[in-house]
C-alpha cells in the first residue's frame, strides 16, 4: 500500500495570515501565531497557512485540498484609514469570502477575520475602547454567557448590522463579539480560542461543530 493510500482523511483547512513589512530589508512576510496550528488540531483539523500573495487563490485552495477557511487575526483593515493596514491581505479575503460562497466552503474568522466578514456584507468597522487586554462578559440570545478575552481596537455595533448578518454575541457596550452570515456557512467570534492558557472546550465544541468534524 503506497504513502498516499496510508494518509487519513483530513480536514484541511487554509489560514489567511498576518503581513509583516521589514523595510530595512526590503521584505514582507506572512507570519501566523503558532498557537493556531496547536487549537486546530485540538478541533481535528490541519492547519494550512495560506499564502497572502498567491496569484491564483481558487487553483491553491484546490490544489491544497481545502475544505475550509480560517480568517486569523493580525492586521487592520484599511479602511479604517491607520493602523497595521495590509490591501494585499484584504484584497485576499475580500476574495476568499466569494470563492467561498461560490463553492460552498465553511469560514471561520477571527477578530479581523470577524471584521473582514462585517466589512464584506456592508457593516462599518468603527474604533472601540476598553476592547484590549480586557476580558468581556458577552451574551446573546442563541448563545449562552460566558467571560471571553479581547484584543482589539476596532469592531463592529449589534445596532448597525446590515440584514445579511446575524448579531449572535455582544459585549456589555453593545460590540458584536460573534456572529453568522445568513444563508451561508460563515460565521466568526471577536475572541482569539488560541489565546487561552489551555483552549477552552467551548471553544473547541463550536468550531468542531462548525466545520462537521466527527468525533
Amino acid at each position: 500500500m503506497s504513502y498516499v493510500e496510508n494518509m487519513p482523511s483530513c480536514i484541511n483547512i487554509a489560514v489567511t495570515q498576518r503581513c509583516v513589512r521589514l523595510d530595512d530589508r526590503a521584505e514582507q512576510r506572512d507570519c501566523l501565531d503558532t498557537r493556531i496550528t496547536l487549537f486546530l488540531e485540538a478541533c481535528g483539523l490541519v492547519c494550512i497557512p495560506m499564502p497572502t500573495l498567491v496569484a491564483d487563490p481558487a487553483g491553491w485552495l484546490r490544489a491544497a485540498g481545502i475544505r475550509g477557511l480560517l480568517l486569523s487575526g493580525g492586521n487592520d483593515l484599511k479602511e479604517t484609514g491607520e493602523g497595521d493596514v495590509s490591501p494585499e491581505r484584504d484584497a485576499l479575503e475580500h476574495a476568499l469570502l466569494g470563492l467561498a460562497q461560490e463553492k460552498n466552503l465553511p469560514v471561520f474568522g477571527v477578530c479581523r477575520g470577524l471584521q473582514i466578514i462585517a466589512s464584506h456584507y456592508g457593516a462599518r468597522v468603527v474604533p472601540v475602547k476598553g476592547h484590549v487586554g480586557q476580558p468581556h462578559v458577552i451574551q446573546g440570545a442563541s448563545y449562552p454567557k460566558a467571560v471571553v478575552n479581547s484584543f482589539h481596537n476596532y469592531g463592529v455595533y449589534a445596532s448597525d448590522m446590515p440584514e445579511r448578518l446575524c448579531s449572535l454575541a455582544q459585549s456589555e457596550d453593545g460590540i458584536v463579539e460573534a456572529l453568522r452570515v445568513s444563508g451561508l456557512a460563515q460565521m466568526a467570534v471577536m475572541w482569539h480560542p488560541e489565546r487561552e492558557q489551555g483552549f477552552a472546550s467551548a471553544d473547541i465544541a463550536l468550531v468542531k461543530k462548525f466545520f462537521n468534524v466527527q468525533g
